[in-house]
């Protein structure tokens, strides 16, 4: 079975990382030492601020922009540092040294005022307290409430939840686990808590707020999760191979609308160009195959508005939806 994709455009947008929030889709690019964000709710797509990139050792953490598009907060080795489109440093919280500089996430809620962000924890002999959950006052960097949690992040990606109050953090252990927890701002304190006893990677968040998505640490199959509980709801199981022995699904992927998802099978192939996008409905039917009218490589990004982006090599980024 397959499914035909229609092209819709075609922009030159590289390098890129997607926020989303109710009626904005920002795309985040990494240029010639810029970020560059552009707003792709547009259509065309439109360029919303640039912002001066800091130095290279900053480059590895995950970047937020706020959904104005003033600020962004760039998670560095030893501090967050917020700037303008100006580059002019709007605050900076210093925290302990990463031990892997592609540690740090942080992302803001919908409604802009606070941001979201890990930080390292600290020792006491040779026990570690734990990653830091941390809720700053987007403007002015002022803490608002901190916890620690169980885990020693290798990576981590904050992924808001559609009510613009939760926050879902998805952490990357290693072999070690990929915990995954949900929190709030209760006045000065975090509620939060880590869903259930299965290590399963966050993708994306039902964009009407029916649920979130998410993939199996090992990667042997995706499931829908009710909000706030964490019960399964559906699932679908990896494909069996077609050119590769076993197939699995990325990390990549997401609601394409409310209806459906769409998964990459593009990590265990032999070559990327041998990868493949699935459509699957969320009752847990698979439609088959995505079938493009060019070659396409890599994975896809679903943007919850009915279409997806691909990227190929030489930075063009273009966008489909379902002929």
């Amino acid at each position: 079975m397959s499914v035909t994709a229609r092209l819709l455009s075609q922009t030159q947008v590289h390098g890129m990382s997607i926020q989303r929030w109710p009626g904005r889709i920002f795309a985040l690019a990494r240029e010639d030492g810029v970020l560059v964000v552009h707003d792709l709710a547009k259509e065309p797509a439109e360029e919303v601020s640039r912002f001066p990139l800091p130095p290279k050792e900053w480059a590895q953490g995950v970047t937020a922009v706020s959904p104005d598009g003033g600020i962004a907060v760039f998670p560095g080795p030893e501090s967050l540092r917020a700037v303008n489109s100006a580059g002019e440093t709007v605050w900076e919280y210093a925290h302990q040294c990463w031990e892997d500089p592609s540690s740090g996430s942080c992302a803001f809620t919908g409604g802009g005022t606070q941001l979201w962000a890990t930080v390292p924890g600290h020792f006491e002999g040779d026990t570690y307290s734990g990653d830091e959950w941390l809720v700053l006052e987007a403007q002015t960097g002022k803490v608002l409430a901190r916890t620690f949690l169980n885990c020693s992040a290798l990576g981590s990606e904050h992924v808001p939840y559609s009510d613009g109050v939760h926050m879902g953090l998805s952490i990357g252990e290693g072999q070690d686990g990929a915990p995954l927890y949900w929190g709030r701002l209760d006045g000065d304190t975090i509620t939060f808590w880590e869903v259930g006893d299965d290590d399963r990677v966050l993708l994306d968040v039902h964009p009407e707020g029916d649920g979130y998505l998410t993939v199996a640490h090992y990667q042997e199959d995706a499931a829908w999760h009710d909000f706030p509980s964490g019960v399964d709801k559906e699932g679908v199981e990896a494909p069996l191979g077609v050119s590769s022995e076993t197939e699995c699904w990325d990390f990549a992927g997401g609601y394409v609308d409310a209806r459906t998802v769409l998964l990459s099978t593009t990590e265990f192939e032999e070559t990327e160009e041998d990868g493949r996008h699935w459509l699957i409905d969320v009752d847990g039917t698979n439609r088959g195959t995505v079938e493009y009218p060019q070659p396409v490589a890599g994975y896809a990004q679903p943007l919850g508005d009915g279409t997806w982006l691909t990227t190929d090599e030489d930075g063009h980024s273009y966008r489909w939806t379902v002929a």
